[in-house]
């Protein structure tokens, strides 16, 4: 039997921006100033398993909040460097509308007095969980499984957030959006039927049984380095990848369910012309060209029970491929065709007339 497959691949990629402004109450000096946020995500194809869906969350949502001083003396251990009394990080519920709301009604509020100057900068990632703080820096690991995004957000003025910046009528203080942004990469396979050609009516039809993804880093970093310009732009690249791992292609049916589960791809027979959607990984983005992922495919005939592993070359990628956006990568199948032979024979032997070859032993 002979194999043989097309790998091709297509990119398609959906940049935007939104903001979020809305006023808040103008308060006098000496007032508390409570801490409020909104939050949003940057619109996008990526449809993920975690409760946001494309530029909404879905249900409510879990993340880690931040809020770390961008001016302040000392490190962001110390207390008046940090707004929640937590260094690590609270918990607080995004609602579908994009509310924030702090676990358990916990109300914060702006230091005043001496701390009144301190300027805040708020994180927010997604899955909930603990940040690592130091002095200068704050850094958290995240578990790539094929099936979770990981989301990031930098909510921030110039100045920053502080009781004096609400207090300043000039400014039109609004309060800080927590812009959530998709920080892994999501690939979508779809499958399609080779050319046939004429006189193929013996090739026999395939059946993909399972895609996997090879060299998946399986924990990911995300670090923010303390500057007079905490930003955005001071999230490190993310290139700290720890691990490697070989990921089943998810559902791309079940993206789009509430109840969501860890259904893998299903079997598909590849017949007619149209591109088939087999399933889909959202990994980390392949920018360093030295990272390049594996496509392990499992195919079968129709009529074999067994399927039998084929390992693709790795993925040679036209351009980068980047965080926050979604690729359709398709895989082209060529099925089985029966070798034949239209007969045998056996060629007689030639029988050639020569001379008689003498040897002389005495000399």
């Amino acid at each position: 039997m002979k194999k043989l497959f097309l790998f091709a691949i297509g990119a398609t990629a959906m940049l935007a921006s939104c903001s979020n402004e809305e006023d808040v109450q103008m308060v006098n000096d000496g007032d508390k100033v409570r801490v409020e946020l909104n939050a949003t995500t940057t619109p996008s194809v990526v449809a993920t398993k975690s409760p946001v869906i494309g530029s909404s969350f879905e249900t409510d949502t879990e993340v880690t909040v931040l809020g770390l001083a961008k001016n302040g003396t000392g490190d962001w251990t110390n207390d008046a460097n940090h707004l929640f009394g937590n260094a690590n990080g609270v918990t607080a519920t995004v609602t579908k509308d994009g509310a924030v709301n702090f676990d358990g009604g916990q109300t914060y509020y702006y230091p005043t007095g001496a701390n009144t100057s301190v300027e805040y900068t708020f994180l927010a990632s997604y899955p909930e969980q603990p940040w690592n703080v130091t002095g200068t820096s704050a850094t958290n690991t995240f578990t790539i499984d094929g099936k979770t995004d990981v989301l990031y957000a930098c909510a921030e003025v110039n100045g920053g957030y502080n009781a004096r910046y609400f207090r300043n009528e000039d400014l039109n203080p609004t309060k800080p959006t927590l812009q959530l942004n998709h920080m892994l990469t999501k690939l979508e396979f779809y499958l399609q039927k080779g050319e046939s050609g004429d006189n193929l009516d013996d090739l026999t039809s395939a059946v993909i049984t399972k895609i996997e993804l090879a060299g998946i880093p399986n924990e990911m970093n995300l670090t923010v380095n303390k500057s007079e310009a905490l930003a955005t732009d001071d999230l490190a690249d993310i290139t700290e990848f720890t691990g490697s791992t070989s990921i089943t292609l998810f559902n791309m049916e079940e993206m789009s369910e509430k109840d969501y589960d860890d259904t893998p791809a299903l079997e598909e027979e590849v017949i007619g012309t149209s591109d088939i959607p087999f399933g889909y990984a959202i990994v980390p983005a392949t920018t360093d060209m030295s990272k390049q992922y594996s496509v392990i495919v499992t195919i079968k005939r129709s009529d074999d029970v067994e399927g039998q592993g084929t390992t693709l070359p790795a993925i040679t990628l036209t351009e980068d491929y980047l965080q926050g956006n979604s690729y359709k990568i398709v895989l082209k199948v060529y099925g089985y065709r029966q070798i034949k032979f239209e007969s045998a024979e056996i060629i007689p032997w030639n029988e050639n007339e020569r001379p008689e070859d003498v040897i002389d032993v005495n000399n």
